[in-house]
């Protein structure tokens, strides 16, 4: 995010699960950057730097870096986790267009920093996949099972289905999913009728 160092609360929680899957992971350091446009830049120059191509993953304002740099970046794959996108207020810095690599934006519904309705309209725009969560912008009551939202493809071997992910769940925890054209649209009507 904007305001946070390299190593928060939720990539070192993501690093740990990402080793023991066997990958690596970096987590850029880029505080005393404000402009998102220039965080880009310097992902997408780190990115041409490693060997082999990365999923990116960012939450808030890391999560529009990550999608600004995807497709310059060659990105495999996008998690992005309350992304700042369509912020009033900041018109000015454009909402990039959909990469070429399969994207899941997790949001929290009770987010009052970012609403969840701009993952909603990005997911039918880009067909992303949304899972909407009962959670704040931090994201931290979901982080125990936040690992569980990665997708970065449909039906990839070893993803959780819906069905699986609602019974890894707390009690009481019901994410909405939209993973097709056709819940991806219910969200939007939902959200213009909201």
């Amino acid at each position: 995010g904007q305001e946070s160092g390299p190593w928060g609360t939720k990539i070192r929680a993501l690093a740990v699960i990402a080793r023991e899957c066997g990958h690596a992971v970096e987590s850029l350091d880029y505080q005393g950057m404000a402009d998102p446009l220039a965080r880009a830049r310097k992902l997408v120059d780190w990115c041409r730097a490693q060997p082999a191509p990365a999923i990116l993953v960012g939450s808030s304002m890391g999560g529009y870096v990550a999608l600004a740099a995807a497709s310059e970046a060659g990105a495999v794959g996008l998690f992005l986790m309350a992304p700042a996108l369509y912020v009033p207020g900041y018109e000015a810095i454009p909402v990039p267009p959909p990469p070429g690599c399969p994207t899941t934006i997790v949001h929290g519904w009770r987010d009052d920093v970012l609403n969840w309705s701009g993952s909603a309209r990005y997911g039918d725009l880009s067909g992303a996949r949304v899972v909407l969560v009962p959670d704040d912008h931090r994201l931290v009551a979901d982080l125990p099972g936040l690992h569980h939202h990665i997708v970065v493809g449909p039906a990839l071997p070893g993803t959780l289905s819906y069905a699986e992910l609602a019974a890894s769940a707390a009690p009481g925890f019901t994410p909405i999913i939209a993973d097709d054209p056709d819940q991806r649209a219910w969200l939007a009507r939902t959200l213009a009728d909201a």
